[in-house]
């Protein structure tokens, strides 16, 4: 196996909820973008630190009607920052009688059941990510060292996926490439790169759901295996996650569970997308999104 432990999220250290609302104890999951609680008890150090910005930023205050409306990914309004106020506008028509909707950022479901305690159902959250972190097996243990100098690696998680493809195309790229030359070509590799300051060549690649079927036959064999292991990770199925969104189902499963049931729905769902643009294998009817009973969140 080239891969063993798998799937992390970046950010602020998170972990999978399983069914039952627990944590699970295998793999730790990571936020693909970063945002974390303003801290108001920050040393008195930092905040010297940084008096030369004081004037472009202004300390956190709260803003009583933005503060007083909810969050969803796809959102009907937002709050304007002017040179000397702060306007609450709409960003599409709202209907008289119909909920108005601020942001509270690009925010993955994970991180939303973190912060604020709750999720939106899939496919409502826009913005939800699944991430993969791998570790090499002791035959790529150089190889992984190398990538790590590059710093195309880490212990923080490395490669996230979106809704509509790999998010961090450069560093899947690298890596996939890395790990699959042959021993001589690696070798050329990176003496080449330990020698040269030009920028990567793979800046500019996309990795979107459409074109991963370009990328070599080896190298979507080991993704595809790393995808599989990711949802072996889960105790459950996505087909009993999906039964479990079935109204008469999910009326029975407390808050905590329900909110729980949607992050890992999505993660999953996200997961099983990408491995079927690369396998071409179609997916079940129960990781299409909108088909049988799905229940939103209040």
């Amino acid at each position: 196996m080239i891969f063993k432990r798998i799937v992390q999220f970046r950010g602020t250290q998170s972990r999978p909820v399983q069914e039952d609302g627990s944590v699970c104890d295998v793999v730790q999951f990571h936020g693909a973008l970063e945002s974390t609680p303003i801290d108001m008890d920050a040393d008195e150090d930092d905040e010297d630190d940084d008096d030369d910005n004081d004037s472009h930023h202004p300390p956190p205050v709260m803003v009583p009607l933005a503060d007083a409306l909810n969050h969803i990914a796809k959102n009907n309004a937002k709050l304007l920052f002017e040179k000397d106020r702060l306007k609450m506008v709409s960003i599409k028509p709202i209907r008289k009688g119909q909920e108005v909707f601020n942001t509270f950022g690009e925010l993955a479901n994970w991180q939303l059941l973190h912060m604020y305690g709750f999720a939106e159902s899939y496919p409502e959250n826009i913005f939800d990510t699944e991430s993969t972190k791998t570790e090499p097996g002791l035959d790529l243990n150089a190889r992984w060292r190398f990538l790590e100098q590059l710093d195309v690696v880490s212990d923080e998680g490395n490669f996230v996926i979106g809704e509509d493809g790999i998010l961090t195309p450069e560093e899947l790229h690298t890596t996939l490439k890395v790990c699959m030359m042959s021993k001589d070509d690696f070798e050329d590799y990176k003496n080449k790169a330990m020698e040269s300051d030009e920028e990567n060549e793979e800046a500019d690649i996309i990795l979107s759901l459409e074109n991963l079927q370009t990328l070599p036959e080896k190298w979507k064999q080991l993704l595809s295996g790393v995808l599989r292991l990711c949802l072996e990770k889960y105790v459950n199925t996505i087909d009993e996650d999906r039964n479990l969104l079935k109204k008469e189902n999910y009326q029975k499963l407390s808050r905590k569970r329900q909110f729980a049931l949607h992050v890992r729905v999505g993660q999953k769902i996200l997961l099983h997308k990408t491995l079927q643009a690369i396998t071409k294998e179609p997916l079940s009817n129960s990781v299409q999104p909108g088909q049988g009973d799905h229940c939103c969140i209040a």
